[in-house]
């Protein structure tokens, strides 16, 4: 309501979007109500939107919330003919988003937190405090609606803000200046890659391996990602791929490693290039699904996959992965050279083809494994060839295994 008032007392007039998920009942549709008749009253576009959440579906909600309205913004923003969506984050977002990066083990470079302007995504409060912004709607009388569910801790971001920071604050004096001040140099971090980047790279397709395999082994995967990202910036690397960075320094002249579904890194003398790879007979299909395409069963190729209960015992015959412990959406997609998973049982990681080499599939079936990877890189399970002499249909990642406190699981079974 503040970002509002401020659009409007400067004589912008954007479309207003309200989405009510309608969680909080009657306090939803007031919230509806209070924005629907400020808009009336300052003669702008007002459009409410209301979203169900079918929490049977075992995800996340924040997530699913968040996916749901950027795309309406989005659709929104297309037909409107608008530059930007603007929205109100401001510093207590900024502090809580880098604060959950850190705890996740994000790399440096993602602690810039949250770009006061990224491509369409316009943030003009994101360096003014929640404090500032209740003071300003205070003083100008701005109706506004606090959303009770944020003093609940169930969510990370809610948990951070009424359990952690206040601590933070008592026993941390300054802690806030001092977290922020590690997006500019997350900054710095980000240049330093690319300028290193930039003195190796031939052109768009080419970099020199000299220059890249005489570069301390902490720093190759961070530079080849972004070397990457220049050539194929609409692409993910492997994951499994950037741990085991050092594999192409034994590339010879002529040979080539997939990074990707669609591209290989290849070298020829003193250079490495990111070339397309020649079309094949195998079927790269790569299959995104939700959780929602699970809830009545899902088939692909020689795969049965669904979404349930945790059953009170496991088959030999399925794979059980914890809902809980992947993000959606999933892909099902061929096995790639740099796979790697932590095998169900395991302490350390292993190549999906040496795991399917000591899972004694031949060499002619290797081909046809697939692997379930989660939305964050991690290979969740690695789904062998059907042979139905064989009992288990494949691996499962021990970072996704079910346990007793596990309420939704996935499961996966081979049709023969």
């Amino acid at each position: 309501m503040a970002l509002l008032y401020l659009l409007s007392r400067h004589q912008y007039k954007p479309v207003v979007v309200h989405c009510n998920y309608g969680l909080r009942g009657n306090q939803s549709d007031k919230d509806q109500e209070m924005v629907e008749q400020i808009c009336m009253l300052w003669n702008l576009e007002c459009i409410s939107v209301r979203l169900q959440y079918d929490s049977s579906d075992g995800g996340n909600f924040q997530n699913w919330a968040r996916d749901e309205r950027y795309r309406i913004f989005r659709e929104l923003k297309k037909e409107f003919n608008a530059q930007f969506i603007v929205t109100a984050h401001h510093q207590d977002d900024q502090l809580e988003t880098i604060f959950q990066k850190i705890l996740r083990g994000s790399g440096i470079s993602s602690l810039r937190g949250i770009e006061p302007l990224n491509n369409d995504l316009f943030r003009p409060l994101l360096d003014v405090t929640k404090e500032q912004i209740l003071d300003f709607v205070e003083e100008y009388n701005v109706p506004y609606r606090i959303d009770a569910s944020n003093e609940e801790s169930t969510y990370a971001r809610n948990f951070l803000r009424n359990r952690w920071f206040p601590m933070l604050e008592k026993f941390f004096p300054g802690w806030k200046t001092n977290l922020l001040s590690l997006t500019e140099k997350a900054r710095v971090h980000q240049h330093l890659i690319q300028f290193v980047s930039d003195h190796m790279q031939y052109d768009n397709s080419s970099f020199s391996r000299n220059a890249f395999l005489n570069l301390k082994d902490l720093l190759k995967p961070v530079v080849f990602k972004s070397l990457f990202d220049r050539t194929l910036p609409n692409q993910t690397v492997n994951k499994g791929f950037l741990e085991e960075i050092q594999t192409i320094e034994r590339l010879q002249t002529g040979q080539s490693v997939d990074i990707t579904s669609s591209h290989m890194l290849s070298r020829d003398r003193d250079r490495f290039y990111f070339i397309p790879k020649k079309e094949s007979n195998r079927n790269t299909e790569v299959l995104e699904i939700n959780a929602s395409d699970l809830k009545d069963g899902l088939v692909h190729r020689f795969v049965h996959a669904s979404i349930g209960s945790r059953p009170k015992k496991f088959g030999t015959n399925e794979l059980i992965i914890d809902v809980g412990k992947v993000m959606f959406p999933v892909t099902i997609r061929e096995w790639e050279d740099g796979d790697s998973l932590r095998p169900f049982g395991m302490e350390g990681s292993q190549l999906v083809s040496d795991h399917l080499t000591n899972r004694k599939i031949p060499s002619h079936r290797k081909k046809d494994a697939l692997v379930m990877q989660s939305f964050d890189g991690m290979i969740a399970a690695v789904i062998f060839p059907p042979e139905k002499d064989r009992g288990q249909p494949g691996t499962i990642s021990e970072q996704v295994r079910a346990d007793n406190t596990t309420n939704k699981i996935i499961k996966i079974e081979i049709i023969y």
